[in-house]
């Protein structure tokens, strides 16, 4: 049997990522119920242009439905059809991670990454979901490529390169700013260390404040309307950042149960920055001579002292400043927001594993760093999100005319317009702006007459989807209900993965009840 050749096992191996990725990503891709996040794609994608330009309400910049606006005029606005795009974003992740890997530690690394990111479950699970997140982490990776490939050969056209994908970056999501903080942090330390001279830098760094001076208007905006009266949001703490690093692991769907991975995954860190300690000791070599383009040779494929400072800050920034704003200006902090950290955080254990002495030491830990985020697929596959597909439709059949419909969150009611019944335009629809506004829901059910109408409110119970609040949203909204009217029959009817509906009337002799049908 001929053995096959380098050029043929590089292309088998290409060949093999393309299709797990794809796979991977496009697995049952409308299968699952727009979650509350994704009908506000729907919902602000489908105005006008006019309109997504002024939007000043959601914090995602308007480029983002500018492009979904498009793709809904073409391909229509199913589940499928609207996750397609963080699909084709998802695979373009995978190979820039791959490039990347190359640049800083040549085909090994590039090789291992690309595996990483591919069976990786968060970056699947934002390829699933139609939001920006997927569009952040694949011009994260290109904006760190163009910015190595740019110091290497010192052309016009890696620069141009880098702009571009930092413009995508941050009119993707505003936390994209967050990676021009870190990546302008090493060119000044290249600055200092005279691999850059000042005009280089500036070169850089000064056209980036025009491509993101549109947004400030809506960073402002945003600014403007934070409440701080928010009782339900709780500042993050050290578990929060704990579970970053866990869902960065292994997937979990209810914020815990995967501590047991993190020493594992933690050796192949603390193996990368020993390493990195041990070239400290040793005297730094001179900064290259810039390649030209018509050399031909390809950046030196060692792991330097630079490239963990590169990395070191592209895994902290995204992370603590998160953190940090979520503790001065709003109690707001999720995983998705450090989504750019996560190729960091596997070029690092891909080095740390590289670092390994002995050939069989570093094919088990890569086998074991790999099988770890295999496990977690099944977990991700099996995970249903908020199901407002089957709640929705299940209040259409069973509203009568007259029964008003209350969404609390206000925001709730994004699903219901996606999915809601347009031949019942009679149901009168009303929204609870928060917790602690609840006017509307009070003089409902204080006019609940006999026999007359059913309130149907519709929930998004946060505590069912793991978050870290202080009461369930279901119990409060019940007991609220039969406060406002005690004659009130109040049950908890159906309870879609985190989409709850509650049923509240009044019956004549009835009394008051919990149960559920």
């Amino acid at each position: 049997m001929t053995a096959f050749s380098p050029t043929a096992r590089k292309w088998l191996f290409i060949a093999v990522v393309a299709v797990l990725t794809l796979g991977l990503r496009a697995w049952d891709l409308g299968g699952k119920s727009f979650w509350i996040d994704e009908t506000a794609t729907v919902y602000f994608s489908d105005r006008n242009v006019g309109r997504i330009l002024r939007n000043r309400y959601e914090p995602i910049p308007p480029g983002y439905y500018l492009m979904n606006h498009f793709w809904i005029s073409g391909f229509g606005r199913s589940e499928a059809s609207l996750r397609v795009p963080s699909v084709i974003f998802g695979v373009a992740a995978v190979g820039l991670a791959g490039w990347v890997g190359f640049l800083l530690g040549g085909p090994p690394l590039g090789r291992l990454s690309v595996l990483l990111m591919a069976v990786s479950p968060l970056a699947i699970a934002h390829s699933q979901n139609a939001r920006p997140y997927s569009i952040l982490l694949a011009a994260t990776l290109a904006s760190a490529g163009c910015l190595l490939k740019w110091e290497s050969r010192r052309t016009n056209r890696w620069l141009l390169a880098y702009l571009a994908s930092v413009a995508v970056m941050c009119h993707a999501h505003f936390y994209g700013v967050l990676n021009l903080l870190w990546q302008n942090v090493y060119l000044g330390l290249g600055w200092r260390k005279k691999r850059f001279t000042s005009r280089e830098w500036l070169c850089a760094t000064v056209p980036v404040v025009f491509l993101i001076a549109p947004l400030l208007q809506n960073v402002i905006a945003q600014a403007a309307r934070y409440v701080p009266d928010r009782p339900w949001l709780a500042p993050p703490g050290a578990e929060d950042v704990g579970e970053v690093f866990g869902r960065f692991t292994i997937f979990q769907t209810d914020g815990g149960g995967s501590w047991w991975v993190i020493p594992f995954l933690s050796l192949a860190l603390i193996g990368a920055l020993c390493a990195g300690w041990r070239s400290l000791k040793k005297p730094e070599p001179p900064p290259e001579v810039p390649m030209s383009p018509s050399s031909g040779r390809s950046p030196s494929s060692g792991f330097t002292r630079d490239h963990r400072i590169f990395l070191a800050l592209w895994l902290s920034v995204p992370i603590i400043l998160p953190f940090l704003l979520a503790h001065a200006v709003m109690p707001k902090f999720g995983v998705r927001y450090t989504i750019a950290a996560l190729p960091a955080f596997y070029l690092l254990i891909g080095a740390g594993i590289l670092t390994l002495r002995q050939g069989y030491m570093r094919w088990t830990a890569a086998a074991g760093v790999l099988a770890v985020s295999v496990v977690g697929l099944p977990s991700y596959f099996t995970y249903e999100k908020e199901n407002w597909r089957d709640a929705i439709d299940t209040v259409n059949r069973m509203a009568g005319p007259g029964d008003p419909i209350v969404f609390a969150p206000a925001w709730a009611k994004w699903a219901y317009l996606h999915y809601g019944d347009a031949e019942k335009s009679w149901i009168p629809v009303h929204e609870v702006p928060s917790f602690t506004e609840r006017r509307i829901l009070s003089e409902l059910a204080a006019g609940a007459g006999a026999g007359q109408r059913t309130i149907w409110v519709l929930i998004r119970d946060e505590d069912k989807l793991g978050r870290s609040l202080s009461f369930r949203a279901d119990p409060y909204f019940l007991d609220f209900l039969e406060l406002a009217n005690p004659e009130l029959v109040v049950v908890k009817t159906w309870e879609f993965d985190g989409a709850v509906i509650l049923r509240a009337y009044r019956a004549e002799g009835g009394r008051r009840s919990e149960r559920r049908e």
